[in-house]
């Protein structure tokens, strides 16, 4: 359990630091050092979510030829992972969690250093929400949303679609950010904000018959991870639980402070802000099915990391103090979440590396 408290207690601490501190060369160097840190902590970690699970497809597709791997009904991963563990295969499986962490932290951690006003602050945040259960979990996932972040950024342009399609190689789900193409960089109106609301909880309600036959006609490995949830979450239903309820906090105070934040972050305010409204509308419109309404809405849910700091910018100092103070025992409850909840998976750390010395 050391190495949770450490880096809770370090991030809190630069999180702190992070309002008033100098954003100079001697910062980025201890980011990086930071950003080092964790490639070792998640690369080389010999427990986790999905640690033996990504170990079996290892070992399942390293003994498949090219046309094998190009079956569904052989391989239920993506192409470019599939790629990735075959191009590992004469490597230990190690390899494989060692490539997926640095690729992580070297397409999110410089994302957050060039986006975030407070870099430290969006880590605070990250680490209790994403940095185990991805990074040190659901890889593929992770991957594709880092990448996806970046895709987010150029919306407007032709690297969306070049982002897009690499993240949608490691993760299909990735594709959910196509609705992103359709958002206007301004705010809607509040009545269009409402109604939106309104249409996702008649969809929570009354979907899920509907949803089940209109899924056949989704790609075959889609359809099979879906009537995997469909058959293991029957009678599981999310409602207004604690994740709703933080969202649509964070997104009546971003649209609170919407002004300001326009103002000071023209380019990306309002359509991180819409952007993060996805995460709400997608968790509580597919509540039916929950493993699909959390895999859904965490792309948009990402921008969460970059909401909160610009809402902490923009705000008066003793406003900043009470938002930075309830975020951050946010963070404390999903890291205290984390290792009771999931404490099986993650408690205690383990390492190669002490196996090795």
């Amino acid at each position: 359990m050391l190495i949770y408290i450490i880096i809770f207690t370090y991030l809190l601490l630069m999180a702190m630091i992070d309002f008033v501190i100098k954003k100079d060369s001697l910062y980025n160097y201890l980011y990086f050092l930071f950003a080092i840190f964790i490639f070792f902590v998640a690369g080389f970690r010999a427990m986790g979510n999905d640690y033996d699970g990504y170990e079996e497809i290892f070992k399942e597709i390293k003994n498949l030829s090219f046309f094998q791997i190009l079956d569904p009904s052989k391989v239920f991963v993506e192409p470019f992972f599939t790629v990735l563990n075959i191009s590992l295969s004469g490597f230990p499986y190690q390899t494989i969690l060692i490539v997926m962490a640095a690729a992580n932290i070297l397409v999110l951690f410089p994302f957050f250093l060039k986006y975030s006003p407070y870099p430290y602050v969006t880590l605070l945040f990250f680490s209790g929400m994403f940095l185990y259960s991805g990074i040190m979990g659901s890889i593929r996932q992770s991957l594709a949303l880092a990448i996806c972040l970046w895709a987010m950024v150029n919306y407007n342009n032709k690297k969306f679609w070049w982002l897009l399609f690499v993240a949608a190689m490691f993760h299909y789900t990735a594709v959910l950010v196509l609705i992103v193409r359709f958002l206007k960089n301004e705010y809607y109106s509040r009545k269009t904000y409402i109604t939106i609301i309104v249409m996702a909880i008649c969809s929570n309600l009354l979907f899920y018959e509907i949803f089940k036959r209109l899924i056949v006609f989704l790609p075959a490995v889609v359809t099979w991870k879906l009537e995997i949830y469909l058959a293991t979450e029957e009678g599981t239903h999310f409602g207004l639980n604690a994740a709703v309820a933080i969202r649509l906090f964070t997104f009546i105070l971003a649209y609170t402070y919407r002004d300001k934040i326009q103002e000071k972050f023209p380019k990306y305010g309002a359509i991180f802000l819409n952007i993060y409204f996805l995460s709400l509308v997608l968790y509580l419109g597919l509540g039916f099915l929950p493993q699909a309404a959390v895999r859904g809405s965490i792309y948009y849910l990402y921008v969460e990391l970059l909401l909160v700091p610009m809402i902490l910018y923009v705000s008066n100092t003793k406003n900043r103090i009470w938002i930075f103070t309830l975020y951050t025992l946010f963070s404390v409850w999903r890291h205290y979440e984390m290792i009771t909840v999931y404490g099986e998976t993650y408690m205690p750390y383990k390492t190669m590396l002490f196996d090795l010395l």
